[in-house]
Formats: C-alpha cells, structure tokens, sequence
C-alpha cells in the first residue's frame, strides 16, 4: 500500500463467505496485513 505495509489474500464479499466452513457450501479466506522487508518483495512482485 505505501511501502510500510503490504495486504495479501483474498477478501471475499458474496455470501458464501458469511459461514464459519463448517460446511461445503460456507467457504474460508485468509487476508493478512504485512509489514516489514517483506512488503518491498510483495510490491515487487
């Protein structure tokens, strides 16, 4: 985002994404904020 700090994953809007997965119709995601090194190799990239 501004070099400092970098956001990877999905986001999911739809409603599928509103259930916890305890079934195949609920789905998961993971988004995770990052900061760091690791953030100029993700604006690499």
């Amino acid at each position: 985002m501004d070099g400092k700090i970098g956001f990877t994953g999905g986001v999911g809007i739809a409603d599928e994404w509103t259930g916890h997965a305890q079934s195949p119709s609920h789905w998961r995601d993971t988004h995770v904020r990052l900061m760091g090194p690791i953030v100029a190799a993700l604006q690499s990239a």
